[in-house]
């Protein structure tokens, strides 16, 4: 059995603060773009209303679509284990450590 311990969630960013990054995201997202490599990606970010630049494999994300979309997310996300007693559910409430995984076209 895995132990849980209860712990009151820490808070390393104030509202105020999640707040100004969130929109600070969105700006970014919407005028400086982001790299997408995938077409098939490109082509869905531009029929939901994304502006896209092919040959450069960029995509300009506009606000309402980032805040539509995050309405659509699910509440929460199960990493599931080989052994279902070792499924994590990741929902804002638990933390999860791990040694293992790894970030797919990450530039450091």
């Amino acid at each position: 059995m895995v132990r849980v311990r209860k712990l009151k969630p820490m808070e390393v960013l104030s509202k105020d603060e999640r707040e100004y990054i969130h929109l600070a995201s969105l700006e970014l997202l919407e005028k400086m773009g982001v790299k997408v490599y995938s077409k098939e990606a490109l082509k869905i970010l531009e029929e939901s209303g994304a502006k896209v630049e092919r040959e450069k494999q960029m995509a300009y994300i506009p606000s309402y679509l980032v805040e539509e979309s995050l309405k659509k997310t699910p509440k929460y996300v199960k990493l599931y284990a080989r052994n279902s007693k070792y499924d994590v559910r990741l929902d804002g409430n638990h933390i999860c450590c791990a040694t293992d995984g790894t970030g797919l076209w990450t530039i450091d």
